[in-house]
């Protein structure tokens, strides 16, 4: 079952790593820009209180398949807001005869239907499963690695553990000098970036 996800994230490539690392299929990155409907739906949720940007941690709205119901996502604390497809199309289709200013007013107070959560609220850079879905104890932080400030925010521990609670993969130890190199990483995620304009 298709449903829309609003996930805070510091990059699109970021989010989208952490859904599918824990078996989600993405389908559509910035759905929000070709679907007209949602677009004004996303923006009356930004009128109500939520926030464009928390911590350097911006909003991307995705379309996944999963078998999960869309409340098992609310329950992350990266996730601001998640619905079925199929709510999205008949919400859509009780509004199509509407055109102009009219139809934007009714695509955007489909955001009253919907609970903003806290928008001073911390999000922690390694998110767990919500309480009700939790299948694993939390991730052990290595303290070597938190001492050392890799992949360290500001702000934070230090400790980095994708959206939805998986480690991160194991490095074999090696040092690689990235003095005027860039990344596969960095690479990857201009070239996401070319094709989400």
């Amino acid at each position: 079952m298709k449903k829309f996800l609003a996930v805070r994230a510091r990059t699109l490539f970021a989010a989208k790593s952490a859904l599918i690392s824990q078996g989600i299929e993405v389908v559509k990155a910035n759905v929000e820009r070709s679907e007209p409907a949602l677009r004004n739906l996303v923006e009356g949720l930004h009128q109500r209180g939520l926030t464009y940007d928390i911590d350097g941690l911006g909003v991307f709205w995705l379309l996944v398949d999963s078998p999960h119901e869309p409340d098992y996502f609310t329950g992350f604390s990266a996730v601001e807001c998640a619905f079925s497809e199929l709510w999205l199309q008949q919400a859509a289709q009780k509004v199509r005869y509407l055109k102009g200013i009219a139809y934007c007013d009714a695509t955007s107070a489909w955001a009253d239907e919907f609970v903003i959560k806290d928008q001073s609220r911390s999000i922690e850079v390694n998110f767990e499963r919500p309480p009700a879905f939790a299948t694993a104890a939390t991730t052990p932080v290595d303290s070597s690695a938190v001492a050392a400030g890799e992949n360290a925010r500001p702000g934070t521990s230090g400790a980095i553990v994708d959206l939805f609670g998986a480690p991160p993969p194991e490095q074999d130890g090696r040092k690689k000098s990235r003095a005027g190199k860039k990344t596969a990483r960095a690479i990857e995620e201009e070239q996401l970036d070319m094709f989400c304009l």
